[in-house]
């Protein structure tokens, strides 16, 4: 999805005023527990995209989610998440290497414009069309 990072509490100052488009992994009133390398999503494992099973195998470049262990992190270690009223939570593909709500926190409803439908930076084999 798509959203505009003026409105997340946690967003660096550089950051805010860019879009982003990250994955969607949890919604209001979810309960997310990050089981690297998978999701856990309300006591399941997470479900619906075909990167969150390729994440919980670490299939080719997907290293698997990860918990975070950076004191700059709003939600980290191993204690569920639950999400509050119009919040989201969003995370990349590439864990290992993603500022995420981890990071920054929930992605306000009112912060979000759409789902992504072309990918055009960076610059690689996910360039194109969004899945």
């Amino acid at each position: 999805f798509v959203f505009a990072t003026n409105e997340i509490e946690g967003m660096d100052r550089r950051e805010s005023g860019k879009y982003y488009i990250k994955r969607i992994v949890a919604a209001p009133g979810d309960l997310l527990e990050i089981d690297g390398p998978g999701l856990r999503l309300n006591g399941n494992p997470i479900s619906g995209a075909g990167a969150f099973q390729l994440n919980a195998e670490r299939v080719g470049e997907y290293k698997g989610y990860t918990q975070v262990e950076n004191p700059i992190a709003r939600y980290g270690g191993d204690r569920p998440i639950q999400l509050t009223d119009e919040s989201y939570f969003a995370m990349g593909d590439n864990s290992n290497n993603s500022l995420d709500s981890r990071y920054w926190g929930f992605v306000p409803e009112m912060a979000i414009i759409g789902k992504a439908i072309f990918i055009y930076y960076p610059f690689s084999h996910r360039w194109g069309l969004a899945e």
